[in-house]
């Protein structure tokens, strides 16, 4: 009954997260933390995306996996990375007969290692990092402390996709925003600058984007002077039409 309470409260924590300010770090930290509390290991170490794709160390749980974790990165190879790349589980029962992942396999038997077990971090097929098990004796997961250890990174995966897709949605919408507003001040800056020399509101867009070739500028950045009536912009709001 212990573990089943330490479950539901592992799952409480984790639900938090969701009011609070979205840090990646924390879903690691909490995936990292738990796994290692939950599952028969010793240690556990979490590897996320960045936005470039590539993998980078997001929280361990129990300091002997940093050395192993970071060799592994160094080396781009090891049971997170495999995980990770071909979003299946990966066992290393016997670290000592293991072939694979050399500079890997040399740090986890420094750290006092016998075994290894990566899991991929995957949600609806796409994957957002891997966490990897340590046990300090050697052999397998049993079936129990492997589903456990899938379940608490598949719910992970989904919170952190989720709040990834919330954020770029968010961004996507900012910058949207942003060029809205430019395109306004833009057609603003035309409208005065057809009405003082003129001109048609083409024939004034023209002679704005040539000042701004001229004096390197940006398009949107003499519109906004030309709206504010800035000095920097003198020789277009002058009483002289402009000159494309």
């Amino acid at each position: 009954m212990h573990r089943e309470v330490e479950i539901a409260a592992a799952f409480i924590e984790l639900s938090n997260l969701h009011g609070q300010v979205f840090d990646e770090a924390r879903y690691a930290d909490w995936l990292a933390r738990f796994s290692a509390r939950l599952v028969d290991v010793d240690a556990s170490g979490v590897l996320l995306t960045r936005p470039d794709g590539t993998l980078a160390p997001a929280a361990i749980s129990g300091s002997t996996a940093q050395v192993p974790q970071l060799v592994e990165l160094r080396a781009d190879d090891g049971p997170g990375i495999t995980s990770f790349r071909t979003r299946t589980p990966v066992a290393a029962p016997d670290l000592r007969a293991e072939k694979r992942w050399q500079s890997f396999r040399s740090a986890a038997l420094k750290a006092g290692f016998a075994a290894a077990h990566a899991i991929p971090l995957l949600s609806h097929g796409e994957a957002v990092g891997a966490i990897t098990l340590f046990r300090e004796r050697g052999g397998p997961l049993g079936y129990e402390e492997d589903r456990l250890t899938e379940s608490l990174a598949a719910t992970v995966s989904a919170c952190l996709l989720s709040r990834r897709a919330v954020a770029k949605a968010e961004n996507l919408a900012g910058q949207l925003q942003t060029a809205l507003h430019t395109r306004i001040e833009i057609e603003q800056a035309k409208g005065i600058l057809a009405e003082r020399h003129g001109v048609s509101v083409s024939c004034a867009f023209e002679c704005m984007r040539s000042f701004a070739r001229r004096d390197r500028r940006r398009l949107a950045e003499v519109a906004r002077a030309v709206i504010e009536g800035s000095p920097s912009v003198a020789r277009l709001l002058g009483d002289t039409q402009p000159i494309p």
